[in-house]
């Protein structure tokens, strides 16, 4: 029988309630909805999938043993948990950049004359993604993603369209994040994306360690060719 009614997680306060015992984080887990989710900062594009993969992250902790288990509590409830995992040196605690897979474009020689003469260049818009994972213990807690939009022609990308950015999924009930701001812009050819993300960690929000993260992204006519993902 669940430990949590499936509407009272989004209404407790007391999220390190969720944190006390394997089996309190197993009925959080079981019970994690849209409003879950939305209250813990996700994206509305990443909603719907991110509570798909809660059942993923459910048998992923089952297949824990009680000690790994408790282990993995604590270092949700640590912190220092981010800045420690994205220094390394812990490897119970795993920092993932992952990427989109981008299909490389055909492109019309632009030395060709008769490409200039019936006026055919290539061109068209790109859409680049760069995401960070959070780990611990093997299994997936938080993922950040920033997503970029542009122009471009055959000799790099000429003007930005769009730059968002969130929170794609969030497993830890005592974290807060709040986006700071988004942009992108085009220079010398090149698209950049940037974001920068505030965030708060701690039970009850006591003692929270405040701290920012940055993402980024970066694109030309052939799409993404680079991102970055760290805490200061």
């Amino acid at each position: 029988m669940s430990l949590l009614s499936p509407t009272g997680l989004a209404s407790n306060k007391n999220k390190e309630d969720y944190l006390k015992s394997p089996k309190h984080y197993i009925s959080y887990l079981e019970n994690y909805d849209e409003e879950v989710a939305r209250e813990l900062g996700i994206g509305e594009a990443s909603i719907a999938d991110a509570v798909e993969d809660t059942k993923n992250i459910l048998e992923q902790f089952k297949n824990l043993s009680k000690k790994e288990q408790q282990k993995y509590l604590k270092y949700l409830q640590d912190p220092e948990l981010i800045s420690k995992t994205l220094k390394g040196g812990n490897p119970d605690l795993q920092f993932v950049e992952t990427q989109e897979d981008i299909v490389e474009a055909e492109f019309i020689d632009a030395t060709d004359e008769s490409d200039f003469e019936f006026g055919i260049m290539s061109s068209g818009t790109r859409t680049v993604t760069h995401k960070g994972e959070l780990v611990a213990l093997g299994i997936k807690w938080s993922e950040y993603t920033i997503e970029g939009n542009y122009g471009y022609i055959s000799t790099g990308a000429t003007h930005h369209n769009s730059t968002l950015a969130w929170v794609s999924r969030q497993w830890n009930p005592t974290v807060t994040t709040g986006l700071e701001s988004s942009s992108g812009f085009v220079s010398n050819w090149y698209y950049y994306g940037r974001s920068v993300f505030n965030y708060k960690i701690g039970v009850a929000g006591y003692g929270v360690q405040i701290g920012v993260i940055h993402l980024r992204v970066e694109g030309n006519q052939n799409g993404k060719t680079s991102g970055q993902f760290w805490r200061e």
